[in-house]
């Protein structure tokens, strides 16, 4: 058996008073393949049957033709795996659809070779500081083969600092300006009208208020 389409090399020992092996396609009559104690297939997609006997080259004799069967398996398609992007330091879960003839799985760190993180649905990664790549494949656990891997990337980007901004006062109502300082690796300050939530006012680093009673 094989995982998808490509050749074989069948092997076999001669019987008891034989001394080489012939290859057929079929149970009996057909073409002789091939003689020897290997044989190589041509390329199979799809299952495929081969028939051998031992032959004793000095009587002629040729025992009865033995089965040989071949299974070619499906190899798994590739899981459906989006990237993540997260703010700061996280573990990170990443959640992967098994590809098609696939039962799960299989995480590595590298795009080949290599050692196995984990052999699952999902991933959860340890601690991430840095941004950094991940692979996944699926796998058959019944036919043992296993599909091509892909990428998953994981962004990890710092968290802007606290932005510098002041309280202000005026004399009486009337709209005001207020100034601030963007945080250390942001580009740009939010304003908001609550805490948390809310709804966003500006985006500027300045933000003129509304008449205020």
């Amino acid at each position: 058996e094989r995982c998808g389409p490509g050749t074989l090399v069948l092997t076999s020992t001669t019987g008891s008073g034989g001394d080489i092996n012939r290859w057929y396609d079929n149970p009996s009559g057909g073409p002789l393949l091939s003689e020897g104690n290997s044989f190589t297939t041509p390329v199979l997609s799809s299952a495929a049957d081969y028939w051998i006997s031992s032959i004793n080259l000095t009587n002629g004799c040729e025992s009865p033709r033995r089965r040989v069967n071949i299974t070619i398996h499906d190899i798994p398609s590739v899981p459906v795996v989006s990237d993540i992007q997260h703010c700061g330091n996280v573990s990170a879960t990443i959640p992967a659809a098994v590809g098609n003839y696939g039962t799960n799985n299989r995480w590595y760190a590298v795009s080949s070779g290599g050692v196995m993180l984990a052999e699952a649905d999902t991933f959860v990664t340890p601690v991430l500081t840095a941004p950094v790549t991940y692979w996944v494949s699926s796998y058959n656990a019944i036919t043992g083969c296993e599909g091509e891997r892909v990428p998953v990337h994981v962004q990890i980007d710092i968290i802007p600092g606290t932005p510098v901004a002041y309280d202000t006062a005026r004399c009486g109502e009337g709209a005001l300006t207020i100034a601030s300082t963007v945080g250390v690796n942001g580009n740009h300050n939010q304003w908001f009208d609550a805490q948390t939530g809310g709804t966003l006012l500006d985006t500027t680093a300045s933000f003129a208020t509304p008449y205020l009673t």
